[in-house]
């Protein structure tokens, strides 16, 4: 029971932090909307938490943005990470992917695969560093990250938004 107590607050939290950001994002590309021309949104955090409930408030937001013309450029504040989190994402993604090998669907109390493939998708989406991209791809910036210095980043941002063209 505590077991799964945890893993329920613990989801309701990433619940309630995705809200939260694709909310706030969601108010700033809609007040830019207003103005002409291409904008551009720096937005800085050491990840972005997009759960599964929080999916179609993320699209909304990256449909939003490109309807208004608006570029976030992503940051992760975190800079650079002496452990990648991605050593830990490989080794749950490796891990989930041989349980699901050595199974049993008969054996009784067999979970569905269906559910491990969630699982897995959600253990991505906790990668710092795929939702960041994900959201500065998706509207036309890009990720700057595993860097300290960022000056860099700001004038790739600056080139970017200088030799932009529509056809």
């Amino acid at each position: 029971v505590g077991n799964r107590s945890e893993s329920t607050y613990e989801s309701m939290m990433r619940d309630q932090q995705g809200y939260a950001t694709t909310d706030g994002l969601l108010a700033i590309v809609d007040s830019l909307s207003v103005l002409p021309g291409r904008k551009t949104v720096v937005f800085f955090a050491e990840g972005l938490t997009i759960p599964p409930a929080v999916q179609a408030r993320f699209d909304s937001v990256v449909a939003t943005a490109n309807r208004a013309n608006v570029s976030v450029y992503t940051v992760d504040s975190a800079g650079l990470r002496v452990h990648s989190s991605q050593a830990e994402t490989a080794a749950n993604v490796n891990a989930l992917g041989n349980n699901a090998l050595d199974r049993d669907p008969d054996a009784p109390g067999a979970r569905p695969m269906t559910e491990s493939m969630e699982f897995n998708e959600d253990n991505l989406r906790k990668d710092p560093s795929v939702s960041l991209q994900m959201l500065a791809e998706r509207t036309g910036g890009f990720l700057i990250n595993n860097t300290n210095n960022l000056s860099k980043g700001f004038q790739a941002i600056d080139a970017d938004r200088r030799f932009h063209y529509l056809l």
